[in-house]
C-alpha cells in the first residue's frame, strides 16, 4: 500500500490539524487517537477494518 497509505496518512494528518512536511507528519498527542481512527477508516476500506486496526495498533 506504500504510496496509497502515504497519501491517506497525509490527508488524515491534515484533517487532525497536523502538519505535513515532505514525508514527515507532526500530530499533536491529543489528536493522535483521532488520527488513528481516520487511518483505520481509510485503510479499512482497502484492506479491511480489522487488519487496518491491527497494523495501526502495532505501528
Amino acid at each position: 500500500m506504500g504510496p496509497v497509505a502515504n497519501t491517506m496518512a497525509k490527508e488524515a494528518a491534515k484533517a487532525c490539524d497536523g502538519t505535513v512536511s515532505g514525508e514527515r507528519l507532526d500530530i499533536d498527542g491529543k489528536k493522535l487517537e483521532r488520527f488513528k481512527q481516520l487511518m483505520k477508516e481509510k485503510c479499512g476500506k482497502i484492506i479491511g477494518e480489522r487488519l487496518a486496526e491491527t497494523i495501526i495498533n502495532e505501528g
